[in-house]
């Protein structure tokens, strides 16, 4: 797996999905999600030993708070997660000319930036608060699974609503840091069509809130059509994919298609 980051496969703003293995939260979500990935997070550095870059670093929305992370943290654990690596690879995101001063990877990247944890915060406090989140967000899955077999729009609950930013699901993190990024560069911009280049949620409709883009998950991520699958990493093997098919294969067999 090393060789995805010293080999610069990967991408500041890289979407990354990620299958916990023996996690007893994970197989809630997943559950509730019917999807493989139970969590997701954001490639914020790539590796690049010219501008004195050694590592790749995430910023990784787990335990009630945000945190940066190097990404070794998945990939040296084959037997803990599989990884996916998904992209935008719209020509006008992936460009690094700068708008109004502002390259849109970069701002993606420092929008999520912003909401890492506090470090203020006591140990006692993230644990805590890291336990509460994982049982409201296992509650809200399973209950959606049980009470709405087929996918449809749900709203959040008021106590939901009532949470802040990193007390939401990952895949709600990456949604809302994707959307607030983009929406700031385009505040001098004409172009507002690419802000439906990057609602990978489906169920977000004009006019687009707060609490909807939060309530993206990974499975929504994994689904949506906007992101291309780049690789999967599945028990320590990397794999090159290209389309959901692929993914599907490699996930039931762990052997690419012919």
């Amino acid at each position: 797996m090393i060789e995805l980051v010293k080999g610069g496969k990967l991408k500041r703003a890289d979407i990354l999905l990620a299958h916990s293995k023996g996690s007893y939260w994970g197989w809630l979500i997943r559950l509730g999600t019917r999807c493989y990935w139970n969590h997701a997070f954001i490639l914020y550095m790539v590796r690049d030993p010219d501008q004195g870059y050694d590592k790749a670093l995430i910023i990784d929305p787990r335990m009630g708070s945000i945190h940066m992370d190097n990404i070794t943290h998945y990939f040296e654990k084959p037997n803990r997660f599989d990884v996916a690596v998904k992209r935008l690879d719209e020509e006008w995101f992936q460009n690094d000319s700068e708008v109004g001063g502002l390259s849109y990877r970069q701002t993606v990247c420092e929008t999520a930036l912003r909401e890492v944890a506090d470090k203020f915060d006591t140990r006692l406090i993230r644990v805590g608060r890291g336990i509460l989140r994982q049982v409201r967000i296992a509650y809200r899955f399973v209950r959606r699974r049980i009470k709405y077999p087929r996918r449809r729009k749900k709203q959040l609950s008021p106590i939901i609503k009532r949470l802040k930013i990193s007390a939401y699901g990952c895949g709600g993190f990456v949604q809302w840091s994707y959307y607030q990024g983009v929406s700031q560069i385009l505040e001098e911009s004409e172009d507002k069509n690419r802000l439906k280049d990057v609602s990978f949620n489906p169920r977000l409709v004009e006019p687009v809130t707060q609490d909807e883009l939060l309530s993206t998950t990974p499975a929504d991520l994994a689904g949506s059509d906007k992101l291309s699958w780049k690789y999967v990493i599945k028990d320590g093997t990397v794999w090159e994919v290209s389309s959901e098919e692929e993914v599907s294969s490699i996930l039931k067999s762990g052997k690419r298609l012919k």
